[in-house]
């Protein structure tokens, strides 16, 4: 009988209240706020730094094919390239599209325009992929139509 007197009364019993609950929440969500942002950017990075890889990729891949002693006729498409074994085939964007290139010889050298199929100029990716390639040579120029004007993509012009 003195066990039961000795108890707390009910309304003096510890556990958390509504406001305590509501507090942890919404640290937690902050927290997740944080994670999902810095994924974003990490994969817009990955993107971007994948990109601009793939088209020193498939500059080399052009500069080697003409090295070899191919010859700079207009309209080189990238398949061309693929089939002599000079870039892999199939070549992904990281949106699981194909990149699409041609090579226009000029009077004195030429040009070659990549198309990054699924990235459009307005995109934060395409002007991160800008200021990556161009630090590392080539007029990467992104416009708002490439091969033809009518794709919309992103695309980058380069002077071989």
């Amino acid at each position: 009988m003195k066990r039961i007197l000795s108890q707390k009364p009910l309304g003096r019993m510890a556990g958390l209240t509504l406001l305590e609950t509501m507090f942890a929440l919404a640290i937690g969500a902050l927290v997740l706020i944080g994670a999902i942002i810095f994924y974003v950017s990490t994969k817009q990075s990955a993107n971007a730094n994948k990109i601009a890889g793939d088209m020193n990729g498939i500059v080399a891949g052009y500069q080697s094919y003409f090295a070899g002693g191919n010859p700079s006729t207009g309209g080189i498409a990238m398949s061309v390239i693929q089939a002599a074994g000079f870039l892999p085939d199939p070549l992904n964007t990281p949106f699981g599209l194909q990149y699409d290139a041609k090579y226009t010889p000029t009077a004195t050298s030429g040009t070659l325009e990549i198309d990054v199929s699924g990235l459009k100029p307005g995109d934060t990716t395409c002007a991160a992929v800008t200021s990556l390639v161009g630090s590392s040579g080539g007029t990467s120029i992104p416009t708002g139509g490439t091969l033809g004007t009518t794709t919309g993509n992103c695309a980058y012009t380069y002077t071989l």
